[in-house]
């Protein structure tokens, strides 16, 4: 018979925790993605949502991509990990003049993240953001599992609102590249509604990291169907109402059309 034991010499792969050295709750899971040169990345979120003292958590929580790299023992160390971050976050209604003299306006509150290069060959374990708005909004966490897209991670998040005013809270529905965390500089949202993914959708250079939920908070399981080029997002937010973006499916897309809705994030109240 064959005996089992603890894989990785019995070691942890990694402990999450913040700037702050605060350990970070893992309450999502994980899912895996290949790695060129073997192995497989770990792409999992932080937060809870489980307790009356969740609802005013102000920790800090990330998005991680560990690399659990073949015939390697031992504890992935955050000074191993490339840090991402979010650059810049864009009004709905802010506009932009194109190439072409037109001009897009922004039909969302847009992130751009940044475009640090992981280099694995010469050590590195993976990547990983902190959630740190750029708005102000704090408490922000991951409450469900991550998608692989293609050549692309998608997350939602959550702020949860303690103000009675405003239940429930919100959500940013991210798109960053698998293998560095990186802002695409292909195209991911349409985000002023054409129903076309192309450049009139970049921001500056880059597409938009991060569409914010015109919602409220969602959370959710995703379906997909990898069969067309093109899709749609569909966030449910916690009131039953639904917003729909669509989204490109790789670098290569110009000019398509969106066709059907292939990619649903239905909510799941805890």
């Amino acid at each position: 018979s064959s005996a089992w034991g603890l894989g990785n010499g019995e070691n942890g792969l990694f402990e999450a925790r913040n700037d702050l050295a605060q350990v970070q709750p893992i309450t999502a899971a994980p899912v895996l993605g290949s790695q060129p040169s073997g192995g497989v990345l770990v792409y999992f979120g932080t937060g809870s949502y489980l307790t009356a003292v969740d609802v005013s958590s102000t920790d800090e929580q990330s998005f991680y991509a560990i690399w659990d790299k073949p015939s390697t023992i031992g504890t992935v160390t955050k000074s191993t990990l490339v840090e991402q971050s979010i650059t810049s976050q864009i009004t709905k209604g802010s506009q932009k003049t194109n190439a072409d003299g037109t001009s897009t306006t922004f039909d969302f509150n847009l992130r751009t993240t940044s475009t640090n290069a992981v280099d694995y060959a010469g050590g590195k374990r993976g990547w990983y953001i902190d959630l740190v708005s750029q708005s102000g909004e704090s408490g922000e966490r991951i409450l469900s599992a991550a998608q692989l897209f293609r050549d692309k991670i998608l997350f939602l998040t959550a702020i949860p609102s303690s103000d009675s005013c405003r239940p429930g809270g919100d959500s940013w529905l991210m798109q960053m590249d698998l293998q560095s965390g990186a802002a695409s500089s292909g195209r991911t949202f349409d985000v002023n509604r054409d129903n076309k993914i192309d450049d009139k959708d970049l921001v500056k250079t880059l597409s938009a990291s991060g569409v914010k939920s015109t919602v409220g908070m969602s959370k959710g399981v995703v379906e997909m169907d990898t069969s067309s080029k093109i899709s749609v997002a569909e966030v449910n937010g916690l009131n039953g109402s639904i917003m729909s973006v669509g989204m490109g499916g790789g670098d290569d897309v110009v000019d398509n059309e969106i066709g059907k809705p292939i990619l649903k994030y239905w909510q799941q109240l805890q």
